[in-house]
C-alpha cells in the first residue's frame, strides 16, 4: 500500500454546518513514494432511515421501514493520469449544501447522517478509504414563528380527595411561562402561584421536558398509498427541575425560578419527512399520594426570540445582540447504544454547558 496515511480534515473544528452554507475543509494524503493516480473523489452524503417495524395483519407480520436520501455531492478532487509525488498532499474541498436539507438526528429508533468519504485509488493498489461525519443545522428561528413569542398561561383546579375523614379540597395552580419558544441552553424562566385549599400538605414539585418521536414507515420500505403507512411513537422525559417545595395545608406558595434547556434537536425537523420532533413542558406536583399534572407544548429552534424581532441579515448567523452559540452534543439514551460516533451537536446558548449535570436515567 502507497498510501500511509489519508484523513478528512473540517474547517470547522466542531464538524457543524449549516444547511445553504458551505461544507468546507481538506484532505490529508501522505505517500511513501511518488505514486500515479487514477483518481481522487469525494462524496458528500446524507441519509434519513427509520428502522424496521413489524406489525400482524390478519395473522401476517408485515415490514415498515424507511429511507430518503438529503444529499449526494461528489467531487473529483484529482484525475486520471496524474503522479503525486512522495510525502504530504493536502487537497481542499469546499461544496454547497442545499437550504432544503434537515438537521442532524440521532434517535433510538432511526436517525439522520451525513458524512464525507474520500477514496484514493492508484494502478496498483486496492483502494484507500477515509470517512469522517458531520453534523448538519437546519436553522429554526423563533422569531419568524409569532406563537414563540406567546407567554404560557396555565391555569388548573384540582379537587383533591381527604385523608381519613377529612373533605375534599381544591387546589389550585397559575402556571406561566414567560414564552413559548426556547433555544438550547437557555433558560426557560416560570412562574408558579399554589393556593392549597385541601387537608394536605403539597410535597414537591417536578419540571419535565418531554420529547415526543414520530417515525414515518411504508410498507416494506416502499412509499406507496396511506393505508400503508405506519406512524411509531417514542417519548423521551427529561428532568429539567425537581425540588422538595413544602406547602403546608390552606396555605398559598409563589415561586419564581428557571430551568436550563439541554442541547437538542429543533421541534418538527425541517425538511425531513420520516421524522418529526414536538416538545412538551410538563409540572407535576406532589400532593402526599395525590398528584396535580399540567402539561403544554413548547417549541425548539436554533435561533433565539429576540424582543425587537426584526428580520435577520443570515439565516445562520446568530443575532447582533446575542452571544454566539457554542455546539454542544445532544445526549439521549441512544448514544449510549453503539451511536456515539454519529452524536450530533446542536448550537448551545448558555454559555458553559450544563449537559454533565443532567440525570442519566429518566430516558424511556
Amino acid at each position: 500500500m502507497k498510501v500511509k496515511k489519508l484523513e478528512i480534515h473540517y474547517v470547522n473544528r466542531d464538524r457543524v454546518f449549516y444547511a445553504g452554507q458551505n461544507i468546507e475543509g481538506y484532505i490529508l494524503l501522505v505517500l511513501k513514494k511518488t505514486t500515479p493516480i487514477n483518481r481522487i473523489c469525494l462524496n458528500i452524503g446524507g441519509r434519513g432511515n427509520c428502522l424496521q417495524f413489524t406489525k400482524k395483519i390478519n395473522n401476517r407480520r408485515q415490514t415498515y421501514s424507511a429511507e430518503v436520501n438529503y444529499l449526494s455531492i461528489n467531487l473529483e478532487l484529482i484525475q486520471s493520469g496524474q503522479i503525486l509525488n512522495e510525502g504530504e498532499v493536502c487537497l481542499q474541498f469546499s461544496a454547497l449544501l442545499p437550504s432544503s436539507i434537515p438537521s442532524s438526528f440521532e434517535g433510538s429508533d432511526g436517525h439522520i447522517r451525513y458524512y464525507c468519504q474520500v477514496t484514493v485509488s492508484t494502478p496498483e493498489d486496492s483502494d484507500a478509504t477515509d470517512r469522517r461525519n458531520f453534523t448538519v443545522i437546519h436553522n429554526v428561528d423563533l422569531n419568524s414563528i409569532p406563537n414563540a413569542k406567546v407567554p404560557i398561561v396555565a391555569k388548573q383546579t384540582d379537587i383533591i380527595p381527604g385523608m381519613c375523614c377529612a373533605s375534599p379540597g381544591l387546589y389550585k395552580v397559575n402556571f406561566q411561562l414567560e414564552k413559548t419558544g426556547f433555544v438550547p441552553g437557555e433558560q426557560i424562566k416560570f412562574k408558579l402561584d399554589i393556593d392549597n385549599r385541601t387537608s394536605l400538605i403539597s410535597e414537591g414539585i417536578t419540571l419535565t421536558l418531554r420529547q415526543i418521536i414520530k417515525y414515518k414507515c411504508f410498507l416494506n420500505g416502499r412509499v406507496t398509498v396511506a393505508e400503508n403507512t405506519l406512524i411509531q411513537t417514542k417519548t423521551n422525559n427529561i428532568e429539567l427541575y425537581n425540588k422538595q417545595i413544602v406547602i403546608p395545608s390552606r396555605q398559598k406558595k409563589h415561586l419564581e425560578t428557571s430551568a436550563r434547556l439541554p442541547s437538542l434537536p429543533p421541534s418538527k425537523l425541517p425538511g425531513c419527512d420520516i421524522i418529526d420532533i414536538s416538545y412538551n413542558i410538563v409540572l407535576n406536583i406532589s400532593i402526599h399520594i395525590e398528584e396535580m399534572i399540567i402539561e403544554r407544548q413548547i417549541l425548539v429552534g436554533t435561533i433565539p426570540v429576540r424582543d425587537d424581532a426584526c428580520s435577520s441579515t443570515s439565516q445562520h448567523t446568530p443575532r447582533p445582540d446575542t452571544a454566539p452559540p457554542s455546539y454542544e452534543e445532544c445526549v439521549t439514551k441512544a448514544f449510549t447504544k453503539g451511536m456515539k460516533a454519529w452524536r450530533p451537536s446542536y448550537p448551545y446558548y448558555g454559555g458553559e454547558s450544563r449537559v454533565a449535570s443532567l440525570p442519566g436515567g429518566n430516558w424511556v
